[in-house]
């Protein structure tokens, strides 16, 4: 192997480090394991932090070490595992045709973190997809979707790859509410019609886009995965009712709801982290953007928007905000933000401007246009507005594309907290 360290740290950067939000390279020079250095992966603790050190092979006479603000839990350090095993046992280091190759290893790896019985199905659907997304039917982009049984092995002989082939089988599901069923081979079992949701209580803890949400409650059923593309040629992948990975843009995200939420930290009430999370994701997969900011004290607001544009029934109250107002009553009380419905919360999200919040949940505007100096725009009207109101609380922005930014305060200005692409 001819690659150094400063090169392994390129590979580091362009094979892990999209999956997941908030690392870093650790710049310190750390000692290599004595005890695992047959080990791609090794954990290090320094004053209570997890790092990890990668190695590209196994007795390597470097580490690369990475970090981040939360630990990584077992599930991200196998994936991780994983992608350095590929990487090394493909030769990734040493071929030119770098790109296509950390592609396959991304699918390769990400299907085997999904299922250890019907990953080889699973590589060959997020294949396929990949190809459909630049097909074009009767003029427009193609959209599918699939489920796959862990266990199941049907009487078919009907093998999935055969019917996409044709014109007849890209026209069988909508990717909304229809999907194939497949058996763990790829084997056709069934076309099913998701009419109604089961709305139990362990969906209820699920986080989904709101737009696929019938789509996420039928992998609930245990031993099966639902795998979509959509009509801008994004894969999402759904397992026990979650969005667990998404590939957008070219690029896989690996989705930790939980260690995302806990990136807001001042807000205190989980409830309200939640239904923020779950706006954010209802908005990036609805490509209308969003701006939702937590304030600590809504003096600070006094010089960034006028406070009789603060959501009201007020003589003085502008349209917008009476009307705002009249849609968050419930027996004339005022509703708070993660009381609701999810669909009227992506609405107001939706609206040109920010929302904003009091941390227990209480909406102080919605449409909220944050004034803004000149000298502040640099990355466009929405983040400006993100970073300027995070200077008191924290902040998230979504782009028009979907993509996700979060803020939060530091000293005296503010930082990013996470990103999802």
């Amino acid at each position: 192997m001819s690659i150094n360290k400063d090169e392994f740290k390129e590979f580091v950067k362009d094979l892990i480090f999209p999956l997941f939000t908030g690392l870093s390279i650790l710049e310190e020079d750390l000692p290599i394991p004595k005890n695992n250095r047959d080990k791609l992966v090794t954990t290090y603790k320094d004053k209570g932090d997890i790092i990890l050190r990668l190695m590209p092979e196994k007795a390597a006479k470097f580490v690369v070490s990475i970090q981040r603000s939360q630990k990584f839990n077992k599930s991200e350090i196998e994936l991780i595992r994983r992608l350095l095993k590929h990487a090394s046992e493909y030769g990734l280091y040493q071929v030119d045709y770098k790109k296509e190759l950390v592609d396959f290893i991304h699918n390769k790896s990400v299907a085997e973190t999904l299922s250890t019985t019907a990953d080889k199905s699973i590589l060959e659907i997020i294949n396929i997809f990949m190809s459909l997304s630049q097909e074009t039917y009767e003029g427009h982009h193609i959209s599918y979707a699939v489920a796959i049984s862990e266990e199941e092995l049907g009487n078919s002989e009907i093998y999935f790859k055969d019917i996409i082939k044709e014109d007849f089988g890209k026209t069988l599901t909508n990717s909304i509410d229809s999907l194939l069923c497949l058996d763990k081979n790829c084997m056709l079992l069934s076309h099913m019609q998701i009419e109604s949701i089961e709305q139990n209580s362990e969906f209820k803890q699920c986080y989904y886009p709101l737009r696929f949400e019938k789509l996420a409650n039928r992998s609930l059923t245990k031993k099966l995965l639902v795998i979509v593309l959509t009509r801008d040629g994004e894969i999402l992948i759904f397992k026990k009712g979650n969005l667990i990975f998404s590939r957008r843009r070219g690029i896989w995200t690996y989705y930790l709801h939980d260690i995302l939420i806990k990136q807001m930290g001042m807000i205190r009430n989980q409830e309200v982290k939640k239904s923020i999370y779950s706006t954010i994701l209802d908005a990036s997969f609805s490509k209308g953007g969003a701006c939702i900011a937590v304030v600590s004290n809504e003096t600070y607001l006094q010089d960034l928007y006028d406070k009789k544009n603060f959501i009201g029934n007020n003589e003085d109250s502008p349209l917008k905000s009476k009307c705002c107002y009249c849609l968050t009553l419930n027996s004339e009380k005022a509703l708070k933000f993660n009381q609701l419905s999810r669909i009227l919360r992506l609405e107001f999200s939706s609206m040109d401007g920010a929302v904003l919040l009091k941390k227990n949940g209480d909406i102080i505007a919605i449409g909220a246009i944050i004034n803004i100096k000149d000298g502040e725009i640099s990355e466009g009207g929405r983040t400006a507005a993100a970073r300027k109101l995070a200077e008191k609380g924290i902040a998230v922005k979504v782009s028009n594309d979907g993509y996700i930014r979060a803020f939060k305060k530091k000293d005296n200005g503010s930082k990013e907290s996470f990103r999802i692409a």
